[in-house]
């Protein structure tokens, strides 16, 4: 994967198999740098929109959030998976 924009700490936009997707995991964007190499983790949440109308939406509403309300998305996420 390679980072294409980086969205805040917790979120960037990677390009995978040839496709746009967003990528969340705590700290993920944190001294991240565009065309960086990253591996995939089981721990990333990898989200794939359908066209890239709704990837600009998307990409739109993570950056406008605060990292704080991320982090609690992905606690939130992580209990439910126990």
């Amino acid at each position: 994967m390679i980072i294409q924009n980086v969205l805040n700490n917790n979120a960037v936009v990677a390009r995978h198999q040839q496709r746009e997707v967003i990528v969340v995991e705590r700290g993920i964007g944190f001294r991240a740098k565009k065309d960086a190499k990253m591996a995939l983790r089981d721990s990333m949440k990898v989200y794939v929109p359908e066209d890239q109308a709704k990837l600009k939406i998307a990409t739109a509403t993570i950056a406008s959030l605060p990292s704080a309300y991320l982090d609690l998305a992905a606690g939130i996420i992580q209990e439910a998976e126990k």
